[in-house]
């Protein structure tokens, strides 16, 4: 099963939360699973329906500049308790899908495989790329991120 790990503010009904949870709710569970990481420690209005679907929300102490330290290190504590949690960004423009994964080129293009893509792409990131996704820390190996 392939974990994605959703970064919101909270979960209330917002355009963005409430599409994630259309997403959510139509995903094929036995395949994927949305985790979520809140920002604000305010209950939100999904957080039960997410609990119900097998989702876990994870609390971090916020993105304010002040909390950046704070946020960096919860950040490599969650990836490094929750190996599973793989795909730490997607974006979407039309039907080409861009995802930010953790992994080996080789592990991810088998398991994106089976979802029968017409194209895949593994493209190394750049310190830069790996420190804003990785969210800093020491170990910058690039052989274990890929685009």
């Amino acid at each position: 099963m392939i974990h994605i790990l959703q970064s919101v503010s909270n979960m209330d009904r917002g355009g963005i939360e409430s599409m994630l949870m259309n997403y959510y709710r139509h995903l094929d569970r036995t395949r994927f699973q949305f985790d979520f990481l809140v920002n604000k420690k305010k209950p939100g209005f999904f957080d039960d329906e997410i609990r119900a679907l097998g989702g876990r929300i994870f609390q971090s102490p916020g993105v304010a500049p002040q909390n950046y330290p704070a946020y960096l290190r919860s950040m490599q504590q969650l990836l490094a308790q929750h190996p599973e949690i793989k795909v730490l960004h997607h974006a979407q423009t039309g039907r080409v899908h861009t995802l930010i994964c953790r992994g080996s080129a080789e592990e991810l293009e088998q398991q994106l495989s089976a979802l029968h893509p017409i194209f895949i792409d593994a493209v190394p990131l750049s310190l830069e790329e790996i420190f804003i996704y990785e969210l800093g820390g020491e170990d910058y190996a690039i052989r274990d991120i890929v685009l």
